[in-house]
């Protein structure tokens, strides 16, 4: 009785290992899933996930378009990554105005990298009709304890 248990098993394992492997699960599903149903916070999680090539092809592109749904959100994060790739051009059209109306958005909110590039794209636009740039850059707080 043993001897035929122990073919049995021997024969099921030659089967299971005969039949092609699952590929695993796409690592960003369920990420994927909350930017669709507009999670902001996944949105931008998964325009990095583009931009960077992590868990899937790089695409500046698909990046774009995902750091764009969480920066109309508020998402100070997803507007100075849509800031850094209209800066850069990656993905959409090279446009410092465009970056600097994300950038501007972010600095708002206390975002350094964006109060930074803020004042470089002011800085060195010439004729440029926007804010007094100083404005975004505020003395940082200081803890009282």
């Amino acid at each position: 009785m043993s001897s035929s248990l122990v073919a049995r098993g021997l024969r099921d394992a030659a089967i299971l290992s005969e039949r092609p492997r699952l590929e695993p699960a796409d690592p960003l599903s369920e990420i994927r899933r909350l930017a669709e149903e507009g999670d902001a916070d996944a949105q931008n999680r998964l325009g990095d996930a583009y931009s960077k090539g992590e868990g899937v092809p790089q695409d500046h592109a698909e990046s774009a378009k995902w750091h764009s749904k969480a920066a109309e959100q508020g998402r100070a994060e997803a507007q100075y990554s849509l800031g850094v790739q209209y800066f850069a051009g990656e993905g959409v059209p090279n446009d410092w105005s465009e970056a600097a109306k994300w950038f501007a958005r972010s600095a708002e909110q206390g975002n350094a990298e964006s109060q930074f590039y803020l004042g470089y794209i002011y800085h060195h636009s010439e004729g440029s009709q926007h804010h007094d740039y100083r404005t975004f850059f505020r003395a940082p707080t200081r803890c009282t304890s």
